[in-house]
């Protein structure tokens, strides 16, 4: 009887074993999944502008607008225009170069490689799916803002030459300029509405949010922000920033639930 009780317990502990070994593997397995979720960023880039030679460049996201308005996650130096920067990150998310306090272009941390160029004519970002798609619209807003730019160009020239009527003139720039403004913000909008739940969206928003000199409720912002998703309004920075601007959050015509 003895005997056979040993065989039991022995039985046991080994049943025992097996079940913490089996538990083992599938917390291990949970770690691994979660250290896969990180974003691995690695940016390598290339500066043809000599005024950026020798500076020290700053890697910034955004905080919750409140107690940080944004902070450095890496830095690094342009050596003979040659500059990287390198980490990790809980997600994905949109970030911005700087040089000292002056932004010299936004950027996506996403898995990959990024490469980086930045030259007098412009800045561009290689590598990863929310960069590309940032970049297109960024050059499509940027075409429309050039012809904004040459609309007034033309109207100054006019004047100087004495050519037409100087209240024509302003009428014909004020008709072109309000139908170029009304395209931009409607390619900017059409933009975050598009990328609600991904990085771009979010990190649109809170630049169209920083053009202001303190927040107010701009027609555009209040039409983003009517359709958004929870997970979207509940961005802190853009959370904070639409509470501050007296946005009511109980009066949302369009609510949409968050995708998971």
């Amino acid at each position: 009887m003895l005997g056979f009780r040993k065989k039991i317990v022995l039985l046991q502990h080994q049943l025992f074993s097996m079940i913490m070994l089996r538990s083992l593997s599938l917390l291990l397995s949970a770690a691994a999944l979660l250290c896969g979720c990180a974003t691995q960023y690695d940016i390598a880039g290339n500066s043809s502008i000599a005024e950026v030679d020798g500076h020290m460049l700053y890697l910034r996201v955004m905080g919750d607008g409140v107690e940080r308005m944004s902070c450095s996650i890496d830095s690094c130096e342009v050596v003979h225009g040659r500059f990287s920067f390198g980490g990790e990150m809980d997600s994905v998310v949109m970030a911005q170069v700087y040089m000292g306090n002056e932004l010299m272009m936004p950027i996506v941390l996403e898995n990959g490689q990024l490469r980086v160029k930045l030259d007098p004519v412009g800045q561009t970002v290689e590598g990863g799916l929310l960069n590309k798609r940032l970049y297109n619209f960024l050059q499509k807003r940027d075409r429309l803002e050039n012809q904004l730019w040459q609309a007034e160009q033309e109207c100054i020239r006019a004047l100087r030459s004495g050519k037409g009527n100087i209240v024509e003139l302003h009428e014909t720039l004020r008709r072109r300029a309000a139908k170029l403004n009304r395209q931009i913000e409607e390619a900017e909008t059409r933009f975050v509405v598009d990328n609600y739940t991904n990085a771009l969206g979010p990190g649109y928003y809170i630049m169209l949010c920083n053009q202001q000199i303190f927040p107010v409720m701009t027609e555009q912002l209040r039409h983003i922000a009517d359709g958004a998703p929870d997970d979207f309004l509940n961005h802190p920075f853009i959370n904070n920033y639409l509470r501050m601007a007296g946005y009511d959050f109980s009066l949302r015509p369009h609510r949409k639930p968050s995708k998971r």
